[in-house]
C-alpha cells in the first residue's frame, strides 16, 4: 500500500443492465490507450465524486445511470503520480444506446464469465465481478436541510418577536445548495420525498420534488418542536420508511438526525451511522431486502458546499 497521498482523483461506475434472465456489465474500449476498461474519468475541481462518475459515464458512452452502493476504490500510479479512483455499482437508466465518441469507440455488455477475457486490467476484473454478483440496493437518504437563516438574525429581523421557528427560511446560499442536493437525489433514483413541515426543510427538497413530479410528504412530527415534544410518531414513520424499499429521502433537522440514525441502527443489521451532518449534507444508507430481512450494506456521507 503506497504511503503517499493520491494527487489525482477519478470516479467511475460498474454499469449493469438487468434483463429478465441475466445481468450484464458495460465494458468500454478506449482506442487512445488500446484497452478495455470500466467507464471512469477525472474529478473536476470541487466536483462531487458521485456526480463526476455519472458525468464521465455520459461523456464516454452517452448512457445514463442510477447509482447504487459504492465499490472498493482503486489506487495505482499514473506517470509516477498516485491516482485514486472511486467506483459505484450502477444500473442503466433508459435505453442502452451507446454513442461513439473521441474517447470510446466500442461498448460491449459482458456476463461474469466473459469479464476476465475482455477486461485489460485485473483490478477491473475483480471489481466488475463483485459488482455483478451483488444484489441491488435501495437508498434511504437522511438529509439535513440546507443553510438556513441564523436564529439570532431571524429574531432580530422581527424585533426579538419572530414568528414560529418552523417559518425560518433558507439563506441565498442555502437555496444555492438545493441545486446540488437535487442532482444527487436524481443520481440515486429517489422517488419518494419525506420532510419535516418546517419551511427550511420543505424548501430544501421542493426543487427536486417538482422535477420528479412527486408530492412532498411533510410531517409536523419531524420538525424540531414535534420531535422534542414526542418522538414516537416520527419513529413510527421512520420504521415504515425503513421497511419500504422505495428509494426515498427524509429531510430533517440537526437535533433529530443523530437520534434518527441511532433508531435505524437499533432496527436492522447496520454499520455505525453518523448523522451529525452539516447544513445540506446527507447520509446515503444503502439497504438490501431479502425475504423480509433488511440489512444495511454501505453508508455514504456527502457534504454540500455552501
Amino acid at each position: 500500500m503506497p504511503k503517499e497521498k493520491p494527487s489525482i482523483f477519478a470516479a467511475g461506475v460498474a454499469l449493469i443492465d438487468r434483463s429478465k434472465f441475466s445481468k450484464k456489465l458495460a465494458v468500454i474500449h478506449r482506442p487512445y490507450r488500446s484497452d478495455w476498461s470500466l467507464p471512469k474519468g477525472k474529478i473536476d475541481l470541487n466536483e462531487i465524486p458521485q456526480l463526476a462518475a455519472i458525468r464521465e459515464l455520459k461523456e464516454e458512452t452517452g448512457l445514463d445511470c442510477i447509482l447504487k452502493n459504492p465499490l472498493e476504490s482503486r489506487l495505482y500510479y499514473k506517470e509516477e503520480e498516485l491516482k485514486k479512483v472511486y467506483y459505484w455499482r450502477a444500473t442503466l437508466k433508459g435505453q442502452a444506446n451507446f454513442v461513439i465518441n473521441e474517447e470510446v469507440d466500442e461498448l460491449i455488455w459482458c456476463n461474469s464469465s466473459q469479464l476476465k477475457s475482455k477486461l485489460t486490467y485485473p483490478d477491473d476484473v475483480e471489481l466488475a465481478t463483485t459488482a455483478l454478483a451483488q444484489v441491488d440496493t435501495s437508498p434511504l437518504i437522511l438529509l439535513r436541510h440546507a443553510q438556513a437563516e441564523k436564529r439570532a438574525e431571524w429574531s432580530d429581523r422581527y424585533q426579538k418577536k419572530p414568528p414560529s421557528d418552523t417559518a425560518r427560511p433558507l439563506t441565498r446560499s442555502g437555496f444555492g445548495q438545493t441545486e446540488l442536493i437535487s442532482q444527487l437525489l436524481h443520481a440515486y433514483g429517489i422517488t419518494k420525498v419525506i420532510s419535516s413541515d418546517a419551511t427550511r426543510c420543505v424548501a430544501t427538497v421542493t426543487k427536486f420534488a417538482a422535477e420528479i413530479n412527486e408530492p412532498i410528504q411533510a410531517f409536523q412530527s419531524l420538525n424540531e418542536f414535534g420531535w422534542q415534544t414526542n418522538p414516537s410518531p416520527a419513529l413510527a414513520l421512520l420504521s415504515d420508511a425503513l421497511k419500504d424499499p422505495t428509494p426515498q429521502v427524509i429531510c430533517g433537522h440537526r437535533p433529530a438526525l443523530p437520534e434518527i440514525a441511532q433508531f435505524i441502527e437499533s432496527q436492522v443489521d447496520s454499520v455505525p451511522l453518523d448523522a451529525a451532518l452539516a447544513p445540506g449534507a446527507m447520509l446515503v444508507i444503502h439497504r438490501t431486502f431479502n425475504k423480509g430481512t433488511i440489512s444495511i450494506k454501505n453508508v455514504e456521507q456527502i457534504n454540500i458546499p455552501s
